[in-house]
C-alpha cells in the first residue's frame, strides 16, 4: 500500500500539478480524530488523497468506493 499511495500522491502533485503539499496535510488533519488516531500513516495519506480528488471534481466518493471495492475483490482482501 505504501508504495501506491507514494506513487498517487507523486502523481498528483509532482506530474498534474493537482495537489500541493499544504493540502495534502489540511485533508489529513481535517479528519474525524477517531479516524486519525486508529488509522496508520499510509492510510491517512490514502485517506488524503481521496479528499483531494473528491474536492477538485476529480472523482465523486462513491466512483472512490465502487473502485476500491473491485480492487478488493480482484485481490482477495478486504477493505
Amino acid at each position: 500500500m505504501a508504495n501506491l499511495v507514494t506513487a498517487l500522491m507523486y502523481l498528483l502533485r509532482d506530474d498534474c500539478h493537482l495537489a500541493k503539499t499544504d493540502e495534502m496535510r489540511r485533508a489529513i488533519e481535517d479528519m474525524e480524530p477517531q479516524d486519525y488516531r486508529r488509522l496508520g500513516y499510509f492510510d491517512k495519506w490514502a485517506v488524503g488523497i481521496s479528499t483531494l480528488v473528491v474536492e477538485k471534481g476529480l472523482m465523486t466518493a462513491e466512483e472512490i468506493e465502487r473502485r476500491a471495492v473491485d480492487i478488493s475483490a480482484r485481490l482477495g482482501t478486504k477493505l
